[in-house]
């Protein structure tokens, strides 16, 4: 599956090397009207072409781990791009566990 803007590539890495839970019908509206199960999908894929994945679950960090990331982050100059990159630090992080 592969975005049609290949600068939003990074919208689906979380569900790299994921199965979607279900197929979905889509209008022509973009909107999903109809789901199939994967193994329904597998029989007769029809129109049910838009792959639906869960949400993924990002892990809670410890305050140790926060910290560590703060630490790297902390030597930025400017408060405000310092608290960006700090967020950002955090995300990535997390969804590395």
């Amino acid at each position: 599956m592969k975005p049609k803007d290949k600068n939003a590539d990074w919208l689906l890495k979380p569900f790299q090397g994921r199965e979607p839970v279900a197929w979905g019908m889509m209008n022509s509206d973009g909107n999903i009207y109809d789901v199939i199960c994967p193994d329904e999908h597998k029989r007769h894929k029809g129109e049910y072409k838009t792959a639906l994945f869960l949400a993924p679950q990002y892990r809670e960090l410890s305050d140790e781990e926060i910290f560590d990331v703060w630490e790297k982050v902390e030597e930025e100059i400017g408060h405000r791009q310092l608290k960006l990159n700090f967020a950002r630090a955090i995300l990535k992080k997390a969804s590395e566990k």
